[in-house]
């Protein structure tokens, strides 16, 4: 059941995602991370209502937007990454030194919330227990 609540949500994700579509191992990454944090992982009950959810509300579902919602983060900073490699290639893959400025700020800004994040969960999955 979790494999394909990851799935639908990979798809859905790419269809109709609010940030330009990713890679799908980030996005499935983004979902594992949600399900970790609302502590849903093998809960059958939890993993087949969301299912149900993102079949029949797509964009509109609560859990979609909830998981969007919880990896902001994450998924505007690989969206943009992908935007400034869009625009890299356009440009015939000559990298301006602002560009490289850019991306290596983004690089940065990208891990940077990454860790903080994790410390985060840590923190809160031990004050948890």
């Amino acid at each position: 059941m979790r494999q394909d609540v990851i799935q639908e949500f990979v798809a859905l994700y790419q269809r109709v995602g609010p940030y330009l579509p990713i890679e799908p191992y980030l996005v499935d990454e983004a979902l594992r991370s949600y399900l970790d944090h609302i502590h849903a992982t093998d809960s059958f009950t939890v993993l087949q209502a969301s299912y149900q959810d993102l079949r029949e509300n797509e964009g509109g579902s609560v859990f979609f937007r909830n998981a969007v919602s919880h990896n902001r983060d994450l998924l505007e900073a690989e969206s943009s990454a992908r935007r400034c490699l869009e625009v890299e290639r356009g440009s015939g893959g000559k990298k301006s030194p602002r560009a490289r400025q850019v991306s290596k700020e983004l690089s940065t800004s990208m891990l940077s919330t990454c860790l903080s994040r994790r410390i985060l969960e840590k923190k809160e999955r031990g004050s948890s227990e």
